[in-house]
């Protein structure tokens, strides 16, 4: 009668305990299946182990709070652009209805806006240069 011998291969991953320091090698397999449950396994002093997270997890945690800060990134730009833009429509309007002479604080008209503002609203300018 002829014995029959049966061999299998599996790849090993090398791993160190981190409570005593042991290094020790599993299968690969196995330690992809505990990655990817999160179940717990022991080291071959018994202490209890686990994979908290796995790369794949680690990475795609990372890659989506990259996106939200691009994100919240982006939209602080186009509000900040926005916000530019009334305040320099805002200046340009002023601007245009004090050279037609109105005045900024009593909206009135005036041929010598120069001299009114001096006159009538001097305490607003001197305020203004101190």
């Amino acid at each position: 009668m002829a014995s029959l011998a049966l061999s299998r291969q599996y790849e090993m991953r090398e791993m160190t305990c981190g409570n005593c320091g042991i290094v020790f090698w599993a299968p690969e397999f196995f330690m992809y299946e505990r990655e990817k449950t999160k179940k717990n396994w022991y080291c071959p002093n018994g202490h209890c182990r686990i994979f908290s997270e796995s790369e794949g997890d680690r990475l795609r945690r990372e890659l989506e709070q990259e996106k939200q800060r691009t994100a919240m990134e982006r939209q602080l730009r186009i509000d900040t652009e926005a916000r530019l833009l009334r305040e320099t429509k805002a200046h340009k309007r002023t601007v245009k209805r004090i050279n037609a002479g109105v005045c900024p604080h009593c909206h009135r008209t005036f041929q010598q806006l120069a001299r009114h503002m001096e006159c009538k609203h001097g305490e607003i300018l001197k305020g203004q240069t101190q």
